[in-house]
């Protein structure tokens, strides 16, 4: 079964998504025992995470035999892993340049640009490489990611469904599909496409975390409940439940369930944190419990870290109002928060 990885720059900017591009052993052979040495020893540096020691090997498998686009190709995706773009896209330049068919190092190229915001360049990238390879599928998911992240959401679910086509068990494609048709609003195929990623991988957090939303847009509450909760028996190491607590709360006082909801929210909590909740996310959880009023709830926001504190009040204001909401207080809402009530925003997540 084919697997198509994530564009890095779209999901989680982790250009270790790539793989190296391969030599055989007799190819290594033919220019001597040194290439073949250099060359494997860059793969295992690599596996250990010795990215320095890896370029250092693939600089000199470079220099006893300048014309190996492959070589070239690994040390472009090794300098991409530390970030430094500018030596990356030379290299899979030079790569190309001696193989211009070379359809793998067309698509990191793209997947690099898109991370630089070079968004021209990357689709064009990923369009070049799959004219030379109709079937890859990793190019398709990388076109589709940057056409959704831009709002081109039709282009985008083009070449989604193409991934399907070529691997109807990608559970990225689904997920993908999904979002972009809840952007659309078509929240029933939303809803359908999260149905088979969840179909395909019964565990699947965020799977079950995107329904979670997509049914509160479209008033399924208990369904959105029951996504919430498989979100936090889900969530992998490391992951956080906070958020999947929080919405949980929002949801059960939606549906009249506000006792079960505070009792819920403050058990988790409590047995989350050994502090009185100093951390914001445990602020968020007093304020909605009354513990912490409104006026000290919005004081706490504040942080010098400008991103923090821009973040912090979003998710504040965001809170304020729907806890008004659902109070069915509308006379004293933020107009911020009145204005995403509107605009159906979910009720577990920030709407900035």
């Amino acid at each position: 079964m084919k697997r198509a990885k994530p564009l890095a720059c779209i999901l989680g900017l982790l250009l270790s998504g790539a793989t190296f591009a391969q030599h055989s052993a007799d190819s290594l052979r033919r220019p001597g025992l040194a290439s073949f040495a250099h060359y494997y020893g860059g793969l295992m540096k690599s596996e250990e995470g010795d990215f320095n020691g890896a370029i250092a090997e693939f600089n000199h498998l470079i220099e006893l035999n300048p014309s190996d686009a492959i070589a070239y190709y690994n040390r472009g995706l090794l300098e991409a892993n530390k970030r430094e773009f500018d030596r990356a896209i030379a290299d899979l330049n030079h790569a190309i340049q001696l193989s211009p068919k070379f359809a793998r190092a067309f698509n990191d190229r793209g997947s690099i640009k898109a991370t630089m915001k070079e968004i021209d360049g990357a689709i064009a990238d990923f369009n070049h490489a799959i004219q030379l390879n109709p079937e890859f599928i990793q190019a398709y998911m990388n076109l589709g990611s940057v056409e959704a992240n831009r709002g081109d959401l039709n282009a985008a679910i083009v070449n989604f469904n193409q991934v399907v086509q070529l691997d109807p068990d990608s559970v990225e494609a689904f997920e993908n599909l999904g979002s972009a048709k809840a952007r659309k609003d078509d929240l029933q195929g939303a809803i359908a496409d999260y149905d088979q990623a969840i179909r395909l991988d019964p565990k699947n957090f965020a799977a079950f975390q995107k329904r979670a939303l997509t049914r509160q847009l479209k008033g399924d509450f208990e369904g959105a409940l029951s996504d919430l909760i498989h979100c936090d028996e889900l969530a992998p190491p490391g992951e956080s439940r906070d958020y999947a607590h929080l919405g949980s709360w929002l949801v059960r006082v939606r549906i009249g369930q506000s006792a079960e909801a505070n009792r819920e929210l403050a058990a988790y909590f409590s047995s989350q944190r050994n502090t009185a909740g100093a951390d914001w996310v445990s602020k968020i959880a007093r304020f909605l419990l009354d513990q912490i009023s409104q006026t000290e709830f919005l004081a706490d926001a504040a942080s010098t870290n400008v991103e923090k504190d821009r973040a912090s009040h979003c998710e504040a204001w965001y809170y304020a109002g729907v806890k008004r909401l659902l109070a069915g207080d509308r006379k004293r809402l933020p107009i911020a928060s009145t204005n995403a009530w509107q605009r159906r925003k979910p009720l577990s997540m920030s709407t900035c």
